[in-house]
């Protein structure tokens, strides 16, 4: 948990959209499994998976973490993974799954091999604000 890594933070909870990258696949169980490596996307992957419903209903994804110009951010960090730790008791592994963001990770960045342990059991929300009332 490194604040002071030069390289940008990236979002574990990214939407499907071109340039960004798979890290995990939602099992039968309902957690995320994640891949060793990512895989960036294209438009046509976007659009092979949505013939399913919302790609981020079934994979997550990582992208730059935009901060101020996202809805969860505070001025200081991601509320997402805050809002995460005290809804959910943290997944009792003694080792981390792979994965393949994680020194870049914003929300490792924040709360360290915690945010590893809730991050499986995230799904990305992908409603409009309209949507969400």
């Amino acid at each position: 948990m490194d604040e002071s890594d030069s390289r940008p933070a990236l979002c574990p909870s990214a939407k499907a959209e071109p340039g960004a990258a798979v890290i995990g696949v939602l099992g039968p169980d309902g957690r995320v499994g994640y891949l060793r490596d990512w895989l960036e996307i294209d438009q046509q992957f976007i659009d092979d998976v949505s013939r399913e419903g919302r790609p981020e209903q079934r994979y997550r994804f990582a992208n730059n973490c935009v901060e101020h110009h996202c809805a969860q951010w505070d001025g200081c960090k991601c509320t997402i993974i805050e809002r995460v730790s005290e809804a959910l008791t943290p997944i009792e592994e003694h080792s981390l799954q792979p994965c393949a963001i994680r020194t870049a990770c914003r929300w490792f960045r924040q709360k360290g091999p915690d945010a590893c342990r809730l991050c499986p059991m995230v799904i990305t929300d992908t409603r409009d604000e309209a949507d969400a009332a």
